[in-house]
């Protein structure tokens, strides 16, 4: 399948493991199984045009937004850098939340959170327009580390930010065996 993924320092093998043997140490990754699978978000652009009560007006072009394509979790981002690849469709996590909600959620996010963002005193109206959306991947490595101790947890890296976090497999939506 075409798709939008983002670019990442740690989207092959060598750089990851390499960061992965300096933040748990390489004892640690003796035995370990790593596979990669593709996340979903959704990219979204809008311009913010925002009103202050005394007349002011300023428009805040280019205001990125990823939504979490499983979750609906919305945050502000940069631009990120993408590329269009072909990518397996066995790697890919499916993308459960609709354009609508994600639309909607990024819309109302903005509208809770851009003023305290952006220090904007006496604001009297705001208008979001969308200016882009569209689906793309981050690539997320999944180690499965030794079992010591009865342990069922993975350790998650992020392949853009290199970025950690131990997770239980379940807890983002996937089967073990989707990480090869």
């Amino acid at each position: 399948m075409k798709a939008y993924v983002v670019k990442g320092f740690y989207r092959d093998l060598k750089p990851a493991t390499d960061l992965l043997k300096k933040r748990i140490g390489e004892e640690e990754l003796i035995g370990a199984s790593m596979g990669f699978l593709y996340y979903p978000y959704w990219l979204i652009n809008f311009d913010v045009k925002v009103i202050m009560i005394l007349g002011i007006t300023k428009t805040y072009d280019g205001v990125y937004l990823m939504v979490d394509g499983i979750t609906g979790f919305v945050g502000y981002c940069s631009k990120p850098d993408i590329v269009t690849e072909d990518l397996d469709e066995e790697r890919v996590l499916s993308l459960k939340v609709l354009e609508d909600a994600g639309l909607n959620g990024a819309k109302e996010y903005v509208k809770k959170t851009f003023q305290r963002l952006k220090k904007l005193t006496m604001l009297k109206e705001m208008e979001i327009t969308l200016v882009d959306k569209l689906v793309i991947y981050k690539q997320f490595w999944l180690v499965r580390l030794p079992d010591k101790k009865n342990r069922k947890v993975w350790l998650l890296l992020d392949s853009v930010s290199g970025a950690t976090q131990f997770v239980v497999p379940s807890d983002i939506g996937m089967e073990v065996s989707s990480a090869r």
